[in-house]
């Protein structure tokens, strides 16, 4: 039986980021324990590795984002790429991802745009803006947000910063408490190409 929350993700299906939410948790583990058990014949001797199911079917447990931008009908968005290509589906709820990295990226999208800051292209090699990205630490709670431009030095650079962290700073866990904002970071990749995280990060 398919797993309810399929009937309740807006992008199931044209989006890429998970391709098994319409499988029940006990058929995911079952096709990965056999895939390992294929894996590790040679040094399993015929026995099954054990997998201990969770309490819950997994939801809102990602940590971490990494939303390409892309112009969207001549307006940037960001998102997730859809299935089998490198156009993006703009994410506006998941099932899977902290609730606090969607909204942040929501808000990111509409900073960028406010800003008006220029979106990489990757047919030509030119614009600033690659991705956002955001990590949460499971442990201490603590957040990291930033954004992924092609050159370290630009005009926007100032407002960007202290808009990702006004955007940020009021995020919250699934108990309504902040999660503590430790910082915004700019990783740059100066490259033509679709890859979009650089060498370099501030």
């Amino acid at each position: 039986m398919p797993d309810d929350a399929t009937q309740s993700c807006l992008h199931f299906g044209a989006c890429g980021g998970c391709s098994l939410l319409d499988q029940p948790i006990g058929a995911q583990l079952a096709q990965k324990q056999q895939r390992a058990a294929e894996l590790l014949a040679p040094f399993l001797g015929g026995r099954l590795p054990k997998i201990t199911p969770p309490p819950r079917p997994p939801r809102h447990d990602r940590t971490a984002i990494l939303y390409p931008a892309q112009l969207v009908k001549g307006t940037l968005q960001l998102g997730i790429y859809r299935r089998g290509s490198h156009a993006i589906e703009p994410i506006a709820d998941c099932r899977l991802q902290h609730k606090a990295l969607t909204t942040f990226g929501v808000r990111a999208g509409a900073l960028l745009r406010e800003l008006g800051v220029p979106v990489y292209r990757e047919d030509t090699g030119n614009g600033l803006v690659r991705a956002v990205r955001a990590r949460l630490m499971p442990g201490s709670r603590e957040l990291v947000v930033g954004v992924v431009v092609t050159r370290a030095q630009f005009s926007e650079r100032e407002r960007l910063a202290k808009g990702l962290w006004r955007i940020a700073e009021d995020l919250r866990d699934d108990q309504g408490k902040v999660l503590p904002l430790v910082g915004t970071v700019l990783n740059v990749n100066p490259e033509k190409g679709n890859v979009l995280l650089g060498p370099t990060t501030e």
